[in-house]
């Protein structure tokens, strides 16, 4: 059961975690001057892990949404007071 409700919470915890290793390497790194040209720089480095993380989280979502919450045995059960897993909701995790 707790892989199931692990496997129903993926699409959140990859981008709850992603966006914590996001905010710790820019917190760590040393500030840089930006460039003149965008394609360099911490600001496009940032972007792209954030584009990263987002689409980790959407690849996750949608599997789950294609295999069906409702399949993965007592999920909803563990998770009713506090979320809601249902294909409505992941297709909205998916999209925002």
């Amino acid at each position: 059961m707790k892989a199931n409700v692990l496997l129903a919470l993926s699409p959140l915890l990859v981008i709850s975690l992603g966006g914590l290793l996001l905010m710790v390497v820019e917190a760590l790194s040393h500030r840089r001057e930006e460039s003149d040209t965008r394609s360099s720089g911490p600001s496009s480095d940032m972007a792209m892990g954030t584009a990263v993380t987002l689409f980790a989280g959407a690849v996750f979502s949608a599997a789950l949404w294609m295999y069906g919450p409702d399949r993965l045995e007592g999920a909803a059960q563990a998770l009713a007071p506090f979320l809601m897993v249902d294909r409505f909701t992941l297709f909205f995790t998916f999209v925002l």
